[in-house]
């Protein structure tokens, strides 16, 4: 229940109330799995809200949304946090840190080991990515630390200053590529490339759509007339998702409501308290977003030189650009009509799936029915990317139309 500044959002701590509620999701509510026989299935207490509000909760969920897309999760921020990290990985070998505070104090001695209780000796000082294996080392490590690394003076740790550096004077890891996946299907879209090359990406790891980026084969030249080439290094693919607080669904369904005639009873003992119940959503559409939840792929480029910050997005645009083509040349859509088949003394009948094969050829001209004297076809075939062939099967005189 928080606001952009930080504040506390005071109405959705002042207005709640505790009340007996059909819980939304039993399947998965450790309550409804472990309750006693003797209460009623799928009914326990939580904490509701008065049946005036639900207007304002379905607008709190939009805040929510809203503050992961232009704060927590913004590209810049995303940004920093892969600077951040690329810093304590540079300095994870070359700073370790104290896993307590007076060797003497045998009881902090034995606080500080967080796995078996029968350990007795604990390394004087661990290596970054281990400080959270003792309470004492991971204490020691605070938001400060960037700033500490800042003030070493160890030549091994140079990269991680230069990181340091980047980070104080905002020179943070650049976004040239933010592509937002439309992933959600219209009933009258069968043939949407975009939507397809966005499903393909979505269901690419991270580290696959590194390596298609990377394989884009070509050359580029820089400002200076260098030549710039794109290493694995210089790139980091960040697949970023915010949602209204329930993935894909509508989180107000799951929130329960107290009628007004029943908040008196909010002071109540256990027993007498009010029972709540599910909004109706079809009563306030109008304020309910088309969908619950946003995915979108950025691009992160660690080089500070423009030339490379360019040829990123050249090579994203460029993979894209051929996911596009691959789509474009396989999208194939083919009709063909009734084809009435007589021939000789045989009797009229209409073709089936053994009578005909679909064949993909080359472009090139059509070609035009040829049937024997005997034969009477009627054929309507409508062809687009590539050419279609059917071939009809006859024991007397085969037909073919192209």
């Amino acid at each position: 229940a928080m606001r952009s500044s930080g504040e506390i959002e005071s109405r959705m701590v002042d207005e709640a109330v505790v009340a007996w509620g059909d819980c939304p999701r039993p399947d998965k509510c450790f309550r409804c799995r472990h309750q006693p026989t003797t209460t009623t299935p799928g009914k326990h207490l939580m904490i509701c809200y008065p049946a005036k509000m639900i207007s304002e909760i379905s607008q709190f969920f939009d805040k929510r949304f809203a503050l992961h897309k232009t704060i927590y999760q913004h590209k810049t921020s995303i940004g920093a946090s892969i600077l951040i990290c690329d810093i304590l990985v540079a300095a994870d070998p070359y700073f370790p840190i104290p896993t307590f505070v007076e060797e003497a104090h045998e009881s902090f001695r034995q606080a500080a080991i967080l796995g078996d209780p029968s350990t007795t000796t604990v390394p004087r000082s661990v290596p970054i990515s281990r400080a959270m294996m003792y309470k004492g080392s991971y204490l020691r490590l605070r938001d400060d630390v960037v700033s500490q690394i800042m003030a070493t003076t160890q030549p091994e740790l140079q990269k991680a200053r230069e990181l340091c550096w980047r980070f104080q004077t905002r020179d943070l890891y650049k976004c040239p590529v933010k592509r937002n996946l439309d992933l959600w299907k219209e009933e009258d879209d069968t043939t949407s490339i975009q939507h397809k090359v966005d499903q393909e990406i979505d269901n690419m790891t991270e580290e696959a759509i590194e390596e298609a980026i990377l394989n884009v084969h070509g050359t580029h030249e820089g400002t200076d007339g260098q030549l710039v080439v794109l290493e694995r290094h210089d790139i980091v693919v960040k697949k970023n998702e915010f949602n209204h607080g329930a993935k894909d669904a509508n989180p107000l369904p799951r929130m329960r409501f107290v009628e007004k005639k029943d908040l008196s009873r909010s002071s109540k003992p256990v027993m007498e308290l009010p029972e709540a119940f599910a909004p109706n959503v079809g009563e306030h559409r109008a304020c309910i977003p088309q969908a619950f939840s946003h995915k979108e792929l950025l691009v992160y480029c660690r080089s500070s030189s423009p030339d490379k910050v360019d040829l990123t997005r050249h090579q994203f645009e460029q993979w894209i650009k051929n996911l596009e083509s691959q789509y474009e040349e396989g999208l194939t859509a083919t009709t063909t009509t009734t084809l009435e088949y007589g021939g000789g003394d045989t009797k009229a009948r209409l073709l089936t799936q053994d009578d005909m094969l679909e064949v993909s050829t080359p472009h090139r001209p059509p070609l035009q029915p040829h049937y024997d004297d005997n034969d009477t076809t009627t054929t309507t075939t409508t062809t687009t990317g590539n050419r279609v062939g059917v071939v009809i099967r006859d024991d007397k005189s085969p037909l073919v139309v192209a």
